[in-house]
């Protein structure tokens, strides 16, 4: 079931910025090392991100901060019942 919250919503983007004009750097985490999506949502994160802005991305998944249910914004918290 999809929840309908992006990981933006959810805390998972820590850090978003400009490399050159033609390349963005991302750090992000997941919830857990052990995440069951841990493959695969850097990797769609990342193609999302380029293919909707035509630029080369540089995704690095980061454990620092450890993520905590604290970092989602309201929204998120509201619609996961947190």
């Amino acid at each position: 079931m999809d929840s309908g919250v992006d990981i933006v919503s959810l805390g998972l983007v820590y850090e978003v910025s400009e490399m050159t004009q033609k390349t963005l750097s991302i750090k992000m985490t997941l919830t857990t090392p052990g995440c069951p999506v841990s493959e695969g949502l850097p990797f769609e994160a990342k193609s999302a991100v380029a293919g909707r802005t035509n630029v080369m991305v540089d995704l690095e998944v980061v454990w620092s901060p450890l993520w905590s249910p604290n970092m989602m914004l309201d929204q998120a918290t509201s619609t996961l019942g947190f």
